[in-house]
This record gives C-alpha cells, structure tokens and sequence, in this order.
C-alpha cells in the first residue's frame, strides 16, 4: 500500500509539475516557432497607408515642418511589427522624420527618435541589418518586430522636420486586437540621444529612466572626430539607484560582443556592427553598432542609467560624435524626455591650424591610400607626451611589418622648392622608415628606435620640391633595430629649416 501511495504521489508531481512548465512556455515563449502551429486567441490587424480609393497611391505626404498621425488604435492590443519606406529628396530625411509613439492617452511620448535611428540605421545612412528585432529589406525597407502593448489606444505619429516636403511615406503598423494583457504589463519604450561631441571628462548616457522594468537593447553611431580605436571605453549599468555601476564591463567592442576592434562589418540576431566603413579608423568614418538582450534582458525595480565611456579627454583633436537609441519595457508613468536636439546631423569638426605656417604637420595630414592592416592615429595627450610635439600632437602610424607604407596627403599653397627638415618621434617599440614626397625618396634608414622611453629625433632633409595644391607624403617602415619592440613609428612635422 506504502508503495502504492509513493507511487500516486510522484506521478502527481510530475503532472503538476508538466502542467506548470507547459503553462509557462506558453505564456513566456507563445510565438516561438516550436508553438507556431498552436491556435491563436486574437485578431490580427493593420494600419497602413492604402489608397482609400483603391489605386496604387499606396503612401501619405508629409509636408515641410508637417506632421501625420499614421496610427490610432483601440486596446487591448499589441503591436507585433511595424514596415515603412520612404520617397524625401532631403538626403538627410532619416535623421529629420521624427517618429513618436504613445500608449493608453498619455500626455508625453514613450517612443521619440529619429525614424531611421529607430530602426537601427545612424547618421541618415542605409546598410543591412538583419537582427531579430530590427531588419532591413533591400532597398530601405526598414521592420521593426519589437512587441508593443498597448491597454487602452495607441497613437503613433511622424513629423517631418525638414524644410523638404516628404513625399512618400509607406507604413503597415500590424497589431493584434483582443489580446489578454496583465494589469502590471509594462509598455515599450525607446529613447534617441546624442552628444555632438561627447563631453569632457564625462560618460556618454544611452538610457536613464525611474520606474520597474527591464532594458532590451540599444543601437549606437559613432562619427570620428578623431582617428584611432573608438571602442576602449566601459559599458556601466547603475540599477535602483546604486552610485558605483552595479554591471561594468571591459570595454565598448566588448559590450557590443564583437572583438579586436571589428575588422568588418556583421549583423547578428542579437550583436552586429552594420556599419564598419573602409578605412574605418581613421578621422571622419562612421560606425553603427547593436546588442539587443533578448534572452538576457536587464531588470531593474526602482531606476536604471546606462553610460558608456568615451576616452573623449583623450582625444587628439576632438571627441567624437555620439548618438543611440536604448530599447526597453517598464510599467508607467515614465521620466519626460529631454526635448530631442534639433540639429541631429553630425558634422566633422575642423582641424586646428597648425602653430607654424611653415610646418606641414603629420597630424593633420589624411591618408589617402596604404598597403596591409594598421592603425593611423592623430595622437595627442599622450602621456604628458605632447609637449614635445609641434602644434601637441604627432602622427602615429602602427606598422605591423617591414614593406607598410602609408600615403598622406598634405597641402601646398605654391609650386615651390624649399630646404626642409623632418621631425620623428623615437620610442622603444619603434622601426626603421624611410619618406618619399610625390613619389621621390627624400630621406631612407631613419632609426626611430630608442630604449630609454619617447623623445625626437630632427632629419635635414634638403630641397624638397611640393607643387601648388595636394602633395603626397609616403611614410615607409623598412625594418627595426633588434632590440626594437615593434615596428611603430611616430612623424611630427616636415617643416621649412629656419
């Protein structure tokens, strides 16, 4: 009989506990394509920009400093996808739709940022993207799968802030009517910001929000002020008020799961670089990237912010361009965005000009071509370094071989012909180079190798002839000393001899 009953009682469990799994997988998991075949307790739905007359003027227009309400819809319902593309003749259209989204009849938005940015897309660019949550279709067919609820209405709008009327805007919004919602189920949210250029001494912010939920994600632009490595700097999540990060990471590549400073662009379901151009360290490109935490969500009960160091105190000569959208769900009310920036197109800030006019400074030289993987660097603030470098600054090239070379190109203001000198920095990891201009060798077997830490090292050059306009400058690395660390090499100037 005792065995009898032991035996009832394990069954007993193990149905119970098959109920609660079963129970939970398919509150947790009811769309996943193991229970795509199940039956589906709601009624699928669509706003979309059909021609109400039946013809194919399948769009709406939106006039210069316009705005269009392209969804109104009833609750209880969640939105499962969102579809648009777009006809604008401003180039700059994606970055001056402003898409804005609002739940239940609040007041202040919960969704507001730039459409393209949004959709992962930075800087008014089109690139593929093929995450779980954001997809694009070829040609700027921008999807959108995060899940939406919404208890009461939905209202979603576009306002076009540019000068050029937006011609053509296309959209489904797909939704689902009739879905049963918790009273505690917490609403989507996302929220655009930008530093043009990341501050001083200060942590760039992707998200900061009071209230219960959890963070799924964020897309960021980076626009290179500065040439080198962007991406040093720690992710540090601050959750429920803690004043030290409660989550800190080892670096921005790291957050965003890629490594060794992204060699080429990718797009995963959770992690991509989508944007990675050619050349990508150097001044003036672009990057975008993604992590979306899907299966590792990041709760928090009272508040979150999330920061990211930029290094911008260590940039030579300006911090870099930043702008985000950080995704997440939390019950409401929520904090009021700051008002979004008006001018959301990042532009290159100038050069400084150099200290003496007579100096053709290798920092402010751009690389036109090169041979193999390296790093070009305009390095300033270095160490307590600068001080030894006209206008504080120096061109560091790291060469990984003998036979590198990188073509720079500096200006002239004549055809002339003139006696000039060359300025190298030395230092323990440094090679052996030689420098051509426009194709002629001007100096060879410059040994920039010395043990005893950074310091100059000026080469007479002679007559050097630069004609009126664009002049090349090929930096040649053609060994090292054996004692040498590496094949680095640092160039200051070419300077007129006084």
């Amino acid at each position: 009989m005792r065995h009898f009953l032991y035996g009832f009682v394990i069954v007993c469990i193990a149905i119970i506990a098959l109920w609660a799994v079963e129970g939970s997988a398919e509150v947790q998991a009811e769309e996943g394509l193991a229970n795509l075949y199940q039956p589906k307790n709601y009624t699928a739905a669509r706003a979309s920009s059909v021609d109400p007359e039946g013809k194919n003027a399948d769009w709406v227009t939106i006039e210069a400093g316009g705005l269009k309400e392209i969804a109104r819809l009833q609750g209880p319902g969640l939105i499962d996808h969102i579809w648009i593309t777009i006809a604008h003749d401003d180039p700059m259209h994606l970055k001056q739709l402003v898409l804005r989204m609002y739940w239940d009849n609040e007041k202040y938005p919960s969704v507001e940022t730039p459409v393209g940015d949004f959709f992962g897309l930075g800087h008014g660019m089109v690139y593929d993207i093929n995450s779980i949550p954001i997809q694009i279709g070829s040609y700027k067919g921008l999807n959108c799968f995060w899940p939406m609820p919404f208890g009461k209405s939905a209202r979603i709008t576009v306002e076009n802030q540019s000068d050029i009327v937006c011609d053509k805007f296309y959209f489904y919004i797909d939704y689902r009517r009739g879905v049963n919602l918790p009273a505690d189920t917490p609403y989507f949210h996302a929220w655009y910001n930008q530093s043009y250029p990341a501050k001083i001494g200060e942590d760039y912010c992707l998200m900061n929000t009071v209230g219960k939920g959890h963070y799924v994600g964020c897309n960021l632009s980076i626009h290179l002020n500065s040439s080198g490595w962007w991406g040093e700097g720690d992710d540090r999540f601050y959750i429920d008020g803690d004043l030290t990060p409660t989550l800190e990471g080892t670096g921005s590549e790291d957050y965003f799961c890629g490594a060794w400073c992204y060699e080429k662009a990718f797009s995963c379901a959770y992690i991509g670089a989508p944007l990675v151009e050619e050349y990508q360290h150097d001044r003036g490109k672009k990057w975008n990237v993604y992590r979306y935490h899907i299966t590792d969500p990041i709760p928090f009960k009272k508040s979150l912010r999330f920061d990211i160091e930029t290094y911008s105190d260590d940039r030579w000569p300006w911090p870099n361009h930043y702008s985000s959208v950080a995704y997440w769900y939390q019950t409401e009310p929520h904090l009021i965005f700051p008002p979004l920036p008006h001018d959301r197109v990042s532009k290159l800030l100038d050069l400084p000009v150099a200290d003496d006019p007579g100096s053709k400074e290798g920092e402010l030289m751009q690389m036109k071509a090169h041979n193999g993987w390296f790093n070009v660097v305009q390095q300033g603030k270095a160490g307590g370094w600068d001080g030894i470098w006209s206008n504080r600054a120096h061109l560091f090239i790291q060469f990984a071989e003998p036979g590198q070379w990188a073509d720079m190109m500096f200006l002239s203001d004549e055809n002339a012909e003139q006696d000039m000198e060359a300025i190298f920095t030395r230092a323990p990891d440094y090679g052996i180079v030689e420098l051509a201009v426009n194709g002629t060798v001007i100096l060879r077997d410059v040994d920039t190798y010395n043990p005893a830490g950074v310091d100059q090292i000026v080469r007479s050059v002679g007559k050097v002839r630069m004609n009126k306009g664009e002049n090349l400058l090929r930096i040649k690395v053609t060994g090292k000393n054996p004692d040498s660390g590496g094949y680095y090499m640092g160039f200051d100037c070419l300077r007129v001899k006084n």
